[in-house]
């Protein structure tokens, strides 16, 4: 291609016009080898009125290469060889650039749901810690291994048993039809792709809008842009190492914090036992703690603003070449999924200002485009194969197949594994008569101001009018057992986990790889509350383990292997967190979503960014003189065009509240809680 591209225009550069490429599009023009392709937009075309035949034959050279490279694309996506495919891409997407804005947008979605899969392959073999023991962990062994021999045959063997033995490997492959997937995506579904370069040098960026509509055809021209940004990587890697110090300090400060409330536990103690002796305990020591520790909260406050201010510096760039498109956004039931790259995943997203842009409300992160529709078509999967339990099974076609001369279509052996269904992706609704809750609370010991265990408690009553009575466990001396938490997360659909330490400390890495939870579907987990339990139980259990098996206790990994699971939206704290405002912000979560009846995506921007007060009626004003009033003339309503809207502005807050961006969410915002039970006494 690149041979090919040099000669075309080394050849036409004496005669300074453009030619098209027929890579899809026949309009589309190419750009010039002396032009940088991703700063000039080369739109139309110069009407050459000379022979151009030497010039013909030079394009069609060109159009061969291309075509040889798209088809070295499809067949990595057969065999699912990730190297190839990602070297393909890159280059497609290199050599169009701005001037097909529509198939470099698709290249890099593509790109990068390879580079998530390769990702969440190597997470997979990390939690299986024994690869031995298991056989999913034998056979992806065995199939890296042939890989690096060579031995395809030994290599398909391995790769067809996987799919057909282990649901966690059917969600790392790439569909074969992945450009079409955007065609299955409703068009209220906004992506925001970042991903870097492999050399760290570049990040490139796209916005694209799903093009399924309510109707038999399809959206005309869905939003899809694409820019390239050139970056200073080391600049990331300062705002990573600042965001771990800041978890560090974090860390100290909840140490203190567990010892703030130890010495007041025991004042009071204290008090209680001097002064019927007439002896006045003085809290001295305890407010000039707690003054101490105000000022460290303030301190790290302050830092964690720094932290997300230079994040934001480096991704605006990236991110401003779309503001154009985002004003045109005024749907406020559109949803917007932040697609990033797993170097900026480990950051903290949800607290930059794209998280309420415009009219956007909903909000949420995932790794890739084919995790996102992996998510929607397992749970379209899971609600037919219920369909089919209870005897309604639901519609099939029957469209002839076309293709050989018994009019049988022939298919690829590996095309069913690979290709995308085409079904209509149903919106997810999670029972909310279904949902199970385990609170783990420290067992009488003061923790923070609120007792999470009856603030959890009165939030269940609340909501009891329009679900039914969750069943759940009380944790507050001892540990689950891992077998229970297995039971509660086969036997629900949705799961919410209140409380101490790392969910990780509940069950380990190894057995979620296999846990294959086909009906439980959202998983919201407000853990990392530290105390003096929970600082003493971590630390023994984490004496034992070593880098690797730590690294797959960080939320990050947790949200991999829970998608590997099958869940659909996974909502997880970040950082550590005291029980006021976890359990706080949980409880609000859970209210607004059950009582507002509205998804959870909006449920969780309305927790963020609560609605200002409605502001009191005016009076009425008594009329003066005589007559009738005459009625004002409405004014006709803006019909300004959208591609003369002005840009949207996108800034940082002056303040922020790291314990309101603590909780990430990855996957499908538009979950909603469904199946209520309807009050008595009405119709």
């Amino acid at each position: 291609v690149r041979l090919c591209q040099k000669h075309h225009l080394e050849y036409n550069a004496k005669s300074q016009f453009k030619l098209c490429v027929a890579l899809g599009d026949t309009s589309i023009s190419f750009f010039e080898d002396s032009l940088d392709q991703w700063k000039i937009d080369l739109s139309g075309q110069e009407i050459v009125t000379r022979d151009v035949h030497k010039e013909i034959i030079s394009l069609k050279y060109l159009t061969s290469s291309m075509e040889f490279l798209v088809q070295s694309v499809q067949i990595s996506l057969l065999k699912q060889d990730h190297v190839m495919l990602q070297s393909a891409c890159l280059e497609a997407l290199n050599r169009l650039g701005y001037n097909s804005p529509h198939i470099s947008a698709q290249f890099l979605a593509l790109y990068q749901s390879s580079v998530t899969s390769a990702w969440l392959r190597k997470l997979l073999k990390q939690a299986l810690h024994w690869p031995s023991k298991s056989e999913i962990g034998s056979l992806v062994v065995q199939l890296e291994r042939a890989y690096e021999s060579k031995n395809y045959q030994l290599y398909s063997q391995c790769f067809e048993e996987l799919t057909k033995t282990n649901s966690s490997w059917k969600k790392l492959l790439v569909f074969e039809n992945h450009f079409d997937l955007l065609k299955e995506v409703d068009e209220k579904q906004y992506f925001l792709i970042l991903q870097h370069s492999p050399c760290k040098k570049y990040l490139y960026s796209a916005l694209v809008q799903g093009s399924k509509t309510s109707g038999k055809n399809s959206l005309d021209n869905p939003v899809m842009k694409i820019s390239r940004t050139e970056v200073s990587y080391e600049k990331l890697e300062s705002v990573q190492r600042m965001y771990e110090a800041y978890k560090a300090n974090v860390h100290k400060f909840m140490i203190r914090l567990v010892h703030y409330f130890k010495l007041e536990t025991q004042t009071e103690e204290r008090r209680i036992l001097l002064n019927p002796l007439g002896v006045v305990e003085s809290g001295q020591a305890v407010e000039d703690l707690w003054t101490s520790l105000e000022e460290e909260k303030a301190k790290n406050n302050l830092f964690y603003y720094n932290i997300i201010s230079n994040l934001w510096s480096y991704l605006s760039p990236a991110v401003q070449a779309f503001n154009q498109h985002f004003s045109s956004i005024t749907d406020e039931e559109c949803n917007l999924v932040l697609l990033a790259d797993i170097s900026l995943q480990q950051l903290p997203l949800e607290a930059l200002p794209i998280s309420k842009i415009g009219a956007l409300k909903l909000f949420t992160r995932d790794f890739s485009l084919q995790t996102f529709f992996h998510r929607m078509v397992s749970y379209t999967h899971a609600k037919n194969a219920e369909a089919a339990v209870a005897g309604t099974e639901p519609k099939k076609g029957h469209k002839t197949p076309t293709g050989s001369a018994k009019g049988e279509r022939i298919k690829n052996p590996l095309e069913k594994r690979l290709m995308a269904d085409k079904i209509s992706l149903l919106p997810p609704v999670v029972d909310s008569n279904n949902f199970k809750y385990i609170v783990n609370d420290d067992g009488g010991v003061k923790c923070g101001n609120l007792n999470m265990t009856t603030e959890v408690g009165e939030m269940l009553k609340v909501t009891q009018t329009k679900t039914a009575r969750w069943t759940g466990t009380l944790i507050t001396n001892s540990q689950v057992s891992p077998v229970e938490v297995q039971e509660i997360l086969h036997g629900s659909s949705g799961f919410l986990y209140c409380g101490l330490g790392k969910i990780s400390g509940l069950i380990s890495s190894e057995l979620l790889t296999c846990l294959n939870l086909n009906r439980s579907h959202v998983h919201i987990l407000a853990d990392k509350v530290t105390s003096a339990h929970s600082l003493r139980y971590e630390t023994k259990a984490d004496q034992d383990k070593d880098k690797k098996l730590l690294e797959l206790e960080t939320s990050l990994h947790v949200a991999g292997l829970l998608y590997l699971n099958g869940s659909v939206l996974t909502l997880i704290n970040s950082g550590e967190t005291n029980s006021d405002s976890n359990v706080k912000f949980v409880c609000s979560l859970v209210k607004t979503a059950v009582e507002g009846d509205c998804s959870i995506g909006n449920a969780l921007h309305l927790t963020r960014f609560p609605a200002p007060p409605e502001p009191p009626l005016p009076q009425p004003v008594t009329p003066v003189g005589k007559g009738k009033a005459k009625a004002a003339k409405a004014k006709p309503e803006s019909t300004q065009d959208q591609n003369t809207r002005p840009p949207l502005e996108i800034k940082l807050p002056e303040s922020l509240d790291p314990s309101v961006y603590n909780m990430a969410a990855f996957g499908v915002p538009h979950v909603t809680l469904g199946d209520p039970i309807p009050n008595q006494g009405k119709k």
